[in-house]
């Protein structure tokens, strides 16, 4: 397989984009990008950006939808899925516009009641169903996150229910800040989603609760990570979501990102 890219969620570097900020990783070694409409608000930087990818051969691998109440396709009161579903919808046009290969959505908001569970993955199903036609019309696959805590795709063998029959057009973003103290494991969810794990969102943590920390920071077991990745054939993004210093400067940040990720490449 190809050797892993550095691949960055966009929110990582700033919160709010400009045209100088655009063309700073235009001209950094980031090669893929996970973008989110949260961070891209103007339009006038959207543009901006898909000239930056245009003129570098960088891609937006990602768009990441929005969360909560308002998106959780898993709700079993119909006129909230249906809506849900709906305000999904208007993310992907901002996905195709990108380009982009995927689509990486939360299944449920929380807390999720244990009695409700069964009935939640089954309006996930339903609501993969009636989003297919639009991702494929934008040439789009989209990526269901596994989640920590009560949410709907907490464990691998959950998202591989609401993929279960589901086409190629479905697969899993596994955030590997999201184990909680299962953190032991990655490996061998790594094996367990196998082709159906379509991106990634990578940080560390401290093995209790999600701290989105850089590579190395926490308890995650990297080399045995990449080379579960390397058993499976893993082809997609290699990208990082974390938290970065606040008193550092975006051109600081990527820097920071650029140097962690030469050093996790040496221990993989």
């Amino acid at each position: 397989m190809a050797e892993f890219q550095l691949g960055v969620s966009i929110g990582s570097i700033s919160k709010e984009f400009d045209g100088e900020l655009v063309a700073l990783v235009g001209a950094s070694r980031i090669a893929t990008f996970e973008l989110s409409g949260a961070v891209l608000g103007n339009e006038a930087v959207r543009c901006e950006f898909r000239r930056m990818l245009a003129e570098t051969g960088k891609r937006a691998a990602s768009w990441h939808i929005p969360f909560g109440f308002d998106y959780d396709i898993s709700s079993p009161d119909e006129t909230i899925r249906s809506a849900a579903v709906e305000r999904v919808r208007e993310e992907l046009v901002s996905a195709g516009g990108f380009g982009c290969d995927f689509a990486v959505i939360h299944a449920s908001f929380e807390p999720i009641p244990d009695g409700e569970r069964e009935a939640r993955i089954a309006a996930v199903r339903r609501s993969f169903a009636e989003l297919e036609p639009a991702l494929l019309r934008y040439g789009l696959r989209l990526t269901v996150e596994l989640l920590p805590r009560s949410c709907i795709g907490n464990t691998a063998r959950e998202l591989l229910a609401m993929l279960a029959g589901a086409s190629p057009t479905f697969g899993a973003c596994l955030d590997v800040n999201h184990l909680m103290g299962d953190y032991a494991s990655l490996p061998g969810i790594v094996r367990q989603l196998g082709e159906r794990l379509y991106t990634l969102h990578l940080s560390d943590y401290d093995g209790v609760d999600e701290k989105h920390w850089l590579p190395g920071e926490g308890v995650i077991d990297w080399p045995g990570f990449c080379a579960a990745l390397r058993e499976i054939g893993y082809t997609g993004p290699f990208n990082y979501e974390v938290r970065t210093d606040p008193a550092a400067t975006p051109a600081e940040r990527i820097r920071c990102l650029e140097e962690n990720f030469d050093a996790l490449m040496k221990r993989c």
